[in-house]
């Protein structure tokens, strides 16, 4: 089994499916989305990480779009700075925002 990187997968992704229109792409993803949600509220699922892996694979299929940032990775990277430098305020369910005013 390979190891696979964003590169190889968008590879994939346009070899097998061809070049996205971002739209079509973004309602693969949405239908993505809603089976891994189908997969949390079933105790136990076997399948949540595979669906997240779905997940994964369609928003980075979307980035190989002509209108999108080619370069996830370095958007990633990007991204993870800027998270990583905010002040975060964590609700008592998990989620979380960013607080404004530090680095938005």
């Amino acid at each position: 089994m390979s190891n696979e990187t964003i590169r190889t997968i968008q590879e994939w992704a346009i070899d097998t499916f061809g070049v996205p229109e971002p739209f079509v792409a973004y309602a693969k993803l949405c239908e993505e989305v809603g089976e891994l949600s189908v997969a949390l509220r079933r105790e136990p699922s076997e399948n949540i990480a595979e669906e997240i892996a779905d997940v994964i694979v369609c928003a980075i299929h979307i980035g190989s779009s002509g209108l999108c940032i080619q370069d996830i990775q370095r958007a990633v990277d990007r991204k993870m700075s800027i998270n990583r430098g905010r002040k975060w305020e964590v609700r008592e369910d998990g989620t979380a925002d960013h607080i404004i005013g530090g680095t938005d």
